[in-house]
């Protein structure tokens, strides 16, 4: 014995009685929700605190101090020693 299924009047009286079944989608993420994830990464922070370091490192200077080992731009040897050595171990 095989059953035929269920008939078209049955079909409509069950999607009035219990709706459709259709999970509705998501609505997509804004750009600033998924930046926002992005930066409650841990390396993206770490990241983040070395780009700042180096970047105040970049503008030191030592005051009345005179050091022929004066990189392109003004940064000394050891701002550039701190920089590499950041992002190596990170």
């Amino acid at each position: 014995m095989v059953c035929a299924g269920i008939d078209g009047a049955d079909l409509c009286r069950r999607r009035e009685v219990f709706g459709s079944n259709v999970i509705p989608p998501k609505p997509p993420k804004s750009f600033l929700q998924l930046a926002w994830e992005a930066l409650q990464d841990i390396t993206l922070i770490v990241l983040i605190i070395a780009a700042i370091i180096s970047l105040g490192l970049s503008f030191y200077r030592p005051p009345d101090e005179h050091d022929d080992d004066l990189a392109i731009g003004g940064t000394s040897s050891s701002a550039l020693d701190n920089n590499n050595t950041t992002t190596t171990t990170i």
